[in-house]
């Protein structure tokens, strides 16, 4: 699903933010797949983790739809366009 994030949802909160280039290239996905792997973790420490690229929403659908090593992610990933 879509929604909007702001710095106020995570107040109280640590924030990873991971920027990384494009959705489809071959080191993205296997770097979000570990956050992703370790996110229980992250969030019993009161941690979230961002993945942000300059990606549409909805190319980061068909990203996690497509890519084998983001099965069941838990992340949300940002969209910033600008």
């Amino acid at each position: 699903h879509y929604t909007t994030v702001s710095s106020e949802d995570f107040k109280g909160k640590w924030v990873v933010v991971c920027f990384y280039p494009a959705d489809f290239t071959f080191v993205c996905p296997t770097e979000i797949a570990a956050m992703n792997a370790k996110y229980d973790e992250f969030q019993a420490l009161g941690v979230e983790i961002l993945p942000v690229s300059v990606d549409s929403k909805f190319s980061h659908k068909r990203f996690a739809e497509t890519e084998p090593v983001l099965a069941g992610l838990q992340l949300t990933m940002g969209a910033d366009t600008t």
